[in-house]
């Protein structure tokens, strides 16, 4: 369902878990990036976990170790909303 909503109406930011029951958010993160690569969407990743050490940081733009606080999450998403312009 996320998934759907993201490509049909693109929204200024995501902000998705990594370790989640369906799709991982690095998988979530693959998607979207597939459906449309020229996106400048900005992607935070979040996780209680070490970030992933392998190619998949192009996926995403930022990674926030859990717990985040909402004023310093919602600092970086201004931020990355407003660099993508």
């Amino acid at each position: 369902m996320a998934f759907e909503l993201a490509s049909s109406r693109p929204p200024d930011s995501v902000v998705t878990g990594w370790r989640m029951p369906r799709v991982d958010g690095l998988t979530f993160c693959r998607m979207l990036r597939h459906a449309n690569p020229a996106s400048r969407m900005p992607v935070i990743l979040l996780s209680r976990d070490a970030p992933p050490v392998d190619r998949a940081a192009s996926l995403y733009n930022c990674y926030l170790r859990k717990p985040v606080s909402p004023d310093k999450l919602l600092q970086l998403i201004r931020r990355l909303v407003a660099g993508r312009s």
